[in-house]
């Protein structure tokens, strides 16, 4: 999961082509592509088949695929809907004025890699839920060590590198 969710997978993805995102090349695309594999997510089913390009851990590539991944996981270990489980969790427990929504990839599911709409008052909300340590009153929503590692650093960039940068 550290891996999924620093974007330190591994996995050869290329996000967009020179900000290119139609481009043929570009591995977004992937989230409306037909479905390989009928007993997994249409991302799962696609990203299995691409190649490793640097072993786990080392070199930092932002990818969509790698928080999509992460949101399969959790949904899967919870059992529910990622919607679901952040409404029962954070929405509702905080007290967000609309209800925010998922866009579904190929395969029907959330796609946990972004796309998720939200108001700009809830927006807010959330930044302030998470400015009051991820408490909902005197509720703990949070556990305070999963938002400290959330909120602090955890990918050394080489100092003027992007996508792609190996780690410091």
């Amino acid at each position: 999961m550290r891996h999924l969710l620093t974007f330190t997978s591994g996995v050869r993805w290329i996000e967009d082509v020179e900000g290119d995102y139609t481009h043929p090349d570009a591995n977004f695309l992937s989230y409306w592509a037909p479905v390989l594999d009928t007993d997994v997510d249409c991302i799962v089913s696609y990203m299995r088949r691409l190649p490793r390009a640097n072993p786990p851990g080392t070199i930092y590539n932002y990818t969509d695929g790698d928080a999509h991944l992460a949101g399969i996981v959790i949904s899967s270990a919870v059992g529910k809907p990622l919607s679901e489980y952040l409404s029962e969790k954070i929405w509702q427990p905080y007290g967000m004025e609309a209800d925010a929504y998922w866009h579904l990839d190929a395969s029907g599911n959330e796609q946990a890699g972004g796309f998720l709409s939200v108001t700009l008052r809830d927006q807010a909300r959330f930044g302030q839920f998470i400015l009051e340590g991820g408490n909902a009153g005197a509720v703990q929503v949070v556990p305070p060590d999963f938002l400290a590692a959330a909120t602090s650093v955890q990918v050394n960039f080489v100092p003027g590198a992007s996508s792609d940068a190996p780690l410091n």
